[in-house]
């Protein structure tokens, strides 16, 4: 009863510690022991500040219902340790004296076998009691006579109810240190359970921060992006940042209330008065020289290499002795810790480095950074990078030149937010400077050309900028650089309108600049060979995106044909502008039905952005092929479309630049919508800043689902993202696909909400969109549309004829999605009619289309037409399970809005929800609940069954709705009665 007592409860009660579910398992895995008789000792090691004693905290707390007795005892860092020191500690706690603790508190009693025997006999009575737990804190400080008692004592508790749990630091224990010698025979001759505490990833620091202060989704990803790098995943450094954050005011409560609270700007890198404090004490056992030491280390920087040690030597000012006894006394301190694969010496912890660092006058560190930085320069080969840090630091202005350089190099790699950020340094150092307000308005714009890609907003404030120097400097290359990339930039602002216009404007502009200008231009991105018309790629590919097909196909025409992917390695030609014109071109044949030419195009495209690495824009192009292409035209081809989203992620693992939300978690969105994972969906999108450039995806992903569970708040947020002024919203100012898909989902919204008068506005305005771009995809939907309004306005004329017309249009060119709902309302206007076997026909190839596809909602929603036709023929059992089968998909995906009509159909059929009998177990979760009833946890199902915890989530759920239960016990009882399991 204890066993599943504890399973049940402990995952419950764990809310203070994060990250470290697995040892909690194990600690409560070695309490079950030992209440059945089977004593066990467990070690718990980790660095300084890990968590060891949180661990074994919370480890009691989650048995506070049904507690052993726990007695405790400490060691402690003093030069002259007693013998048995640890035991005598334990021995005058107030617990362990108020259940008559032996007298074994003599300063000279050092005779092991009497201090065993009597503190097993003490134990033992104790036990009789009830399980025992003794915690031994810290026994890398214990004295041997200690160690060895704790040897003597794991072996006596193999057959008793006695728990010990002994935490140490495993990093003090080197070869000479007495428990370095007792660790083999504790773990052998007791056979105990070794438990090393590893740092927090990223998902447990996050845990950890929401679990403190409701923050918003982007606030919680720039907050544990901070501690992540600061704490580097050690506890009671996370814990003492969030702490200080607080104190500092940059982390606390909105002033408007509510619960919520608000982050400010994470600009600095704060240092933990107790981390300073425990740095301080360190480092003041070195004495004056070696403080020198480790401040000149600090400066050089957090790695070491052993090519900079005459030069961190020369700084110090120390001869050979002194600094290598330095470097050593620093790693047996832990300040320092020599990094063996590099031979490289770097700080022990991230934080030590900043407190060091921050200690230095401001005057001697930029001494220190100059005479750094110019040493470095002079050397053969330096360190680009590194030369600019220090020069920076130093406010040297010469140090622009190497921010530049560095800019370039991390540019070259991909690390767009490292190049703005070198780029600005520059600006930094250059600006105010007589005679280069020129150089600081092409620094502007060089910077705001990384920003692009990484905070829209701010690459605008940038151009914005260099747009005004360019004025006043009269620069016409730097004026028609800034022009272009300020459309750019607002197209994906979602001033999608004045952006086009203001790309078309700087395109005339680029042609009428001479060729020095120009030349000029293109050494800081190349547009690509004005003769060959490569410098209108990108508005080709944004006239596409907005929906003016005709006029991005007529644009992409003059191209040169020597600029095709055949020719792509001519010199002087853009792959960038070749890319993105065929992606523009690609864009335009899918809206226009061409899925064959499309694919070719975006083909060509990814040729191109490849040929030049261009990873960012390549894992655009596959994404955009899977939501232009194959979605619409094959979405039951899954090898393809699963090809496309994990293409997409591939390349932007390893190209997307640091910062904000990885496009590869966006790239799956569309997919987990049709395959019903929508609270995976939701998560995904929570942790998405609105103002990103791929926020596109995003809204029609979360519209969907918003619509199916009624989430109106949701749906009204995302909409007015795309669609600002509702159905108003004016073809050509917005991302066409988004804003069609919203006008077609906010159609069908209408009728599922009952609210069908209000779904002429949207279909009128679907309308418009179609005429005004020439489009044919999407034609489909607006006849899918008007047949359901007719089905709820009971327009059985209009149902027939727009029911056909939605399958003819969805059959040709084939839109497989669409054509699973059309071939659905066609069945249900010949139901209409009263030709219920041609109606078969057609729900059947509704069904199976939708089965191809993986879309679980149209599948439900297909059955529950099905359900009704095998009552219709008389088949109640058939019928009610169908139905029961449907209400599952809905329920495991979180369709709520189906509930209500789904129970109304009941009624209507005399089909009652609950039966004499409990619905049946799907096969899968009868293994859930079999696995279950062994004891297994959600992790231990998960891994046995080779699926996510989310899915044992699911699983879980719907066995408990159909069993009518809440708990785990209570469904495993209901299934071994019923014969179930």
């Amino acid at each position: 009863m204890a066993d599943s007592h504890d399973r049940s409860n402990a995952a419950e009660r764990r809310a203070r510690i994060v990250g470290r579910d697995q040892e909690l398992r194990i600690l409560d895995d070695a309490l079950r022991s030992a209440r059945s008789g089977r004593g066990l000792l467990v070690l718990v090691g980790g660095e300084i500040g890990i968590g060891k004693t949180a661990l074994v905290r919370q480890f009691l707390s989650d048995h506070s219902d049904e507690p052993p007795i726990s007695f405790i005892g400490r060691a402690y860092e003093l030069s002259e340790t007693p013998s048995f020191s640890i035991w005598r500690d334990l021995l005058r706690s107030p617990d362990a004296v108020a259940l008559a603790a032996p007298a074994l508190d003599s300063q000279t009693d050092d005779n092991l076998a009497r201090w065993l025997d009597r503190l097993t006999a003490w134990i033992a009575t104790i036990a009789q009691s009830g399980p025992v737990l003794i915690h031994l804190e810290d026994i890398h400080w214990a004295d041997p006579q200690s160690l060895e008692l704790l040897r003597q004592l794991a072996r006596q508790i193999v057959e008793m109810p006695i728990l010990i749990v002994a935490t140490y630091r495993d990093v003090d224990i080197g070869r000479g240190h007495p428990l370095y010698q007792h660790l083999p025979s504790l773990v052998r001759e007791s056979a105990a359970t070794h438990i090393t505490l590893r740092r927090l990833d990223r998902s447990a620091l996050r845990e950890l921060i929401t679990a403190g202060q409701p923050l918003a989704p982007a606030d919680i990803d720039r907050l544990t992006d901070y501690v992540h790098a600061a704490s580097q995943g050690t506890p009671l450094a996370a814990e003492e940042l969030l702490r200080t954050l607080r104190d500092e005011g940059v982390l606390a409560p909105a002033t408007s209330g509510g619960g919520d609270w608000r982050l400010g700007a994470l600009d600095r890198l704060l240092i933990p008065p107790l981390i300073r404090q425990i740095v301080d004490n360190r480092i003041a056992v070195l004495g004056d020289a070696g403080r020198d030491v480790i401040e000149i280390a600090a400066v050089i920087g957090e790695d070491i290499m052993p090519a900079h040690f005459p030069l961190w030597q020369e700084l110090s000012g120390v001869d050979d002795e002194t600094f290598r006894q330095t470097i050593d006394r620093s790693i047996e301190l832990y300040v320092l810790r020599d990094v063996s694969a590099t031979g490289s010496i770097s700080f022990y912890h991230r934080l030590g480095r900043e407190s060091v660092y921050d200690s230095i006058g401001l005057t001697r560190r930029q001494d220190l950074h100059q005479r750094i930085g110019l040493a470095l320069a002079s050397a053969g080969h330096p360190d680009v990078d590194e030369v600019a840090t220090h020069l920076y630091q130093a406010h040297d202005p010469a140090g622009a030149e190497w921010l530049v350089r560095a800019a370039e190099q991390a540019q070259r790699t991909g690390d767009w937010a490292a190049a703005a950020a070198r780029f600005e340094d520059a600006i930094a150092l250059t600006r105010g400077i007589p005679g280069r307000d020129a150089a600081v308005g092409w620094l502007l714009y060089r910077a705001a050309l990384m920003w692009r890609y990484l905070d829209l907003h701010r690459a605008l404030d940038l151009l914005d900028e260099a747009h005004s120097v360019a004025l006043t400097m009269d620069d016409a290359a730097l004026l028609a650089g800034t022009h272009y990339h300020r459309g750019f930039v607002r197209c994906w602002l979602r001033q999608v309108q004045a952006g086009i216009a203001e790309m078309a404007t700087a395109i005339a502009e680029i042609e009428r600049l001479s060729d020095d200008d120009y030349s000029r231009l293109q050494i800081v991105e190349s547009f690509g060979s004005r003769e060959y018309g490569e410098h209108r790629g990108a508005l080709i590919a944004w006239l596409g995106l907005a929906g003016h097909v005709h006029d991005a196909l007529t644009l992409a025409d003059s191209l040169d044909p020597a600029s095709s992917p055949a020719a792509v390695g001519s010199p002087g030609l853009s792959r960038s502008g070749i890319g993105d014109g065929y992606t523009g071109r690609a864009i335009s044949f899918a809206m226009l039905g061409e899925p064959a030419a499309a694919s070719e195009a975006f083909e060509a495209a990814r040729q191109a952005y490849g040929s030049v690495g261009l990873g960012h824009q390549l894992g655009e192009s596959y994404l955009d092929e899977l939501l232009f292409v194959s979605l619409p035209y094959y979405a039951d081809d899954i090898g393809r479309r699963d090809w496309l989203a994990r293409a997409a992620a591939d390349v932007w693992s390893r190209a997307v630049p640091s910062g904000g939300m990885p496009p590869a978690a966006i790239t799956t969105l569309p997919l987990r919508v049709i395959e019903g994972d929508w609270q995976a969906v939701r998560e995904t999108a929570g942790q998405i800043n609105p103002a990103d450039r791929l926020n596109w995806i995003v809204v029609p992903a979360l519209a969907t689902i918003a619509i199916h569970s009624e989430d109106r708040e949701l749906l009204s947020r995302v909409v007015a993202e795309i669609l600002p002024a509702g159905a108003a919203t004016l073809p050509g100012t917005t991302h066409y696909l988004a804003g069609f898909q919203l006008l077609y989902l906010s159609a069908l919204r209408c009728v599922l909400w009952s609210v069908a008068e209000e779904a002429p506005i949207w279909i009128d305005a679907m309308e418009r969109w179609l005429n005004w771009s020439g489009a044919v995809s999407g034609r489909a939907e607006l006849a899918v549309a008007r047949t359901v309004h007719a089905f709820a306005t009971a327009n059985l004329p209009d149902l027939d004829r727009y029911a056909n017309e939605a399958v003819q249009l969805a059959s040709s060119p084939r839109q497989p999605i669409v054509l699973v709902t059309a071939h659905r309302l066609l069945a249900r206007s010949l139901i209409h009619a009263g030709r219920v076997a041609e109606a078969r026909i057609e729900l059947d190839s509704s069904i199976d289309l939708a089965r191809a596809c993986r879309h679980r909602l149209e599948e439900a929603i297909g059955m529950i037409m099905l359900s009704e036709l095998q009552n219709r023929g008389g088949d109640r059992t058939a019928a009610r399970s169908t139905l029961d089968e449907a209400v599952d998909t809905f329920a495991q995906i979180g369709a709520t809005s189906w509930s209500g009509f789904v129970s109304r159909t009941r009624g209507w059929w005399g089909i009652a929800e609950n039966g004499g009998e409990p619905r049946h177990l799907s096969r899968r979760e009868t293994e859930v609940l079999r696995l279950v009833a062994k004891g297994l946890t959600d992790g231990d199902i998960a891994n046995e069954l080779s699926v996510s915890r989310r899915t044992v989530t699911t699983h879980l759920s719907s066995i408990y709705r159909k069993l009518g239960v809440s708990a785990r016990a209570a469904a495993t009882r209901i299934g071994v009665e019923r014969h179930l399991i």
